[in-house]
């Protein structure tokens, strides 16, 4: 993956309103600008989310990672993603949720089938289509928890790359369902490098690779606090912006 910089990250072109974000809406929502920002500065080959919730996290990995792909003729040198969606109750039949995965599946097929994939398994039987260490970025976006988090995350392990970037949602544990999220990013955190963003749910990103020298993310990881901050405070604003380009904060 390519080396980001802070000024590049901040100000990256991939950063733009969502074309997917229905509402309510997820945390994704307030947070996908830097993981847009990621993307696009990184370019990592595979991102694999699990919890695909409402579509906002993989449509706007997707949204990025589609022109990247539009001038490469080899498929399989595109970046490709996939998004388990483990959740079975909203695809029982009749069902409003059922109803929403059928608008958002036809969606993403529409605009990203040809290099993303939702894969509707439990995450157990969805390790079994993901290749071993194949995932450069991984989301955490499931609502479970901390036992149960913490153990789907260990038997993930075997599919995401050495080196890879892995992202937290709801780290701020602002609510007794992401409790487990802010206790397992906290574990991480103490083993690797870590960059946590403090708006909306909070999103802890952490770097597996456990060398913050050598890093894509390393001139953010080490930092000065004050400049950590001050990235912090920029991706708050451009959140808030984020929500409101979409209709989901009052202008």
């Amino acid at each position: 993956m390519t080396p980001v910089q802070i000024q590049a990250l901040a100000h990256s072109p991939s950063i733009q309103a969502l074309k997917w974000a229905p509402k309510p809406a997820s945390a994704w929502v307030e947070l996908s600008p830097i993981l847009m920002g990621l993307i696009g500065e990184c370019r990592p080959l595979v991102t694999v989310e699990l919890g695909t919730g409402d579509g906002v996290a993989v449509c706007s990995a997707n949204q990025v990672i589609k022109p990247h792909n539009a001038g490469i003729l080899d498929t399989s040198k595109h970046q490709r993603s996939f998004s388990v969606d483990p959740d079975e109750d909203s695809r029982k039949a009749g069902s409003p949720e059922a109803k929403f995965r059928v608008e958002m599946g036809k969606y993403f097929t529409g605009e990203y089938g040809k290099f993303g994939s939702i894969i509707t398994f439990d995450c157990e039987r969805a390790r079994y289509y993901i290749p071993d260490e194949c995932a450069n970025f991984f989301l955490l976006s499931l609502i479970r928890p901390y036992d149960e988090l913490r153990k789907i995350f260990d038997r993930w392990l075997g599919k995401i790359n050495p080196k890879a970037i892995c992202f937290i949602i709801g780290t701020q544990g602002r609510d007794a369902a992401t409790q487990g999220h802010a206790q397992l990013f906290r574990e991480l955190a103490e083993k690797y490098p870590s960059f946590e963003l403090t708006n909306g749910a909070g999103l802890g990103i952490i770097d597996l690779g456990g060398d913050a020298a050598t890093s894509p993310l390393a001139e953010l990881l080490n930092a000065p606090e004050e400049v950590k901050q001050a990235v912090r405070e920029h991706f708050a604003q451009v959140g808030q912006r984020m929500l409101q380009a979409t209709g989901h904060l009052p202008a």
